[in-house]
């Protein structure tokens, strides 16, 4: 009986690590994660180059200094745990019973790391910058009204990646567009249209899929005959944004946003002899980082 237990729960583990790989998908395909193993995660930025300047046959004067500036990650940590006690004659009785319980820790951690993350994402537009100094002090991840004044004296621009139109081919091209002609702070064009996610609420998956995925050319409201296939390399909808209608653009290898596993989620099996039961605890921690260093890779359009 005690190698039968022993092999119930071994299989429970098992089962408890790749419960937790299916469901930590749905974050995972649009946030890149953090694999730093330091205590702290403390990443700075230097931002304030200067843009570059011509120098004629003849020479020029020395370029003007540029005083760098720098800015350090922010973050967000949540810490979790479960505790479920069972009698060993429950378990024999249902030899799936450790199977069901350790899937259920798995899918619940999944869920709160996955809330965090898509948290962090529906609230682009209210998130404060963290860059101490700079063109973006003060202002938010996601906005409609960046005017930059090039450190390098360039012609002052408009930049934008925050939009208000629903999920429709127009809007969509339209986002691509601006996450295609984004500007840094010297002015030079940022492309950031690559490893794109197109991340949905779930009453917008249908939409979301006939742009993405229809086998039809989308025509984006002026003519434009496109395939957002070519351009989005997938699609991911869930029921942790809360907002109906609310839809985002992110490039996964260069949104500001990261997740941090820093204690990986585990379980730990602990048979109570004494009391004829064995006890399973689950644990995990984890952190959503925001990197000041990447002002792009990010379109959000708040509808409602």
């Amino acid at each position: 009986m005690a190698n039968t237990l022993t092999s119930t729960l071994r299989e429970s583990l098992e089962v408890f690590y790749y419960t937790l790989g299916n469901e930590s998908s749905s974050f995972t395909s649009w946030m890149q994660g953090i694999t730093d193993s330091a205590p702290i995660v403390a990443r700075a930025d230097v931002f304030g180059v200067n843009g570059f300047t011509e120098q004629t046959d003849g020479g020029a004067a020395d370029p003007t200094a540029a005083n760098l500036n720098s800015s350090k990650t922010t973050k967000t940590r949540q810490v979790w745990e479960s505790l479920v006690t069972v009698s060993e004659a429950d378990l024999m009785d249902n030899t799936s019973l450790a199977s069901q319980i350790t899937a259920q820790m798995a899918e619940r951690a999944a869920y709160k790391i996955g809330e965090l993350c898509y948290a962090q994402l529906a609230a682009s537009d209210t998130t404060a910058h963290p860059k101490a100094s700079g063109i973006y002090v003060g202002s938010v991840f996601c906005a409609d009204d960046f005017t930059v004044d090039p450190p390098d004296g360039g012609s002052n621009f408009a930049i934008s990646n925050l939009g208000s139109s629903a999920l429709s081919a127009a809007s969509l091209s339209s986002a691509i567009n601006s996450m295609r002609t984004y500007r840094e702070e010297n002015g030079l064009y940022m492309n950031n249209a690559r490893d794109l996610t197109l991340v949905v609420p779930e009453d917008l998956r249908a939409t979301a899929l006939e742009l993405t995925t229809g086998s039809a050319a989308v025509y984006d409201g002026s003519g434009l005959q496109q395939r957002f296939g070519d351009e989005i390399a997938r699609t991911q909808s869930s029921n942790l944004l809360t907002d109906a209608n609310d839809w985002f653009l992110v490039s996964r290898t260069l949104s500001p946003y990261k997740y941090w596993i820093r204690k990986s989620p585990s379980v730990r099996i602990t048979p109570l002899p004494s009391r004829g039961a064995v006890s399973f605890y689950g644990s995990c921690q984890a952190s959503v980082v925001i990197e000041p260093g990447v002002d792009y890779g990010l379109f959000m359009s708040k509808v409602s």
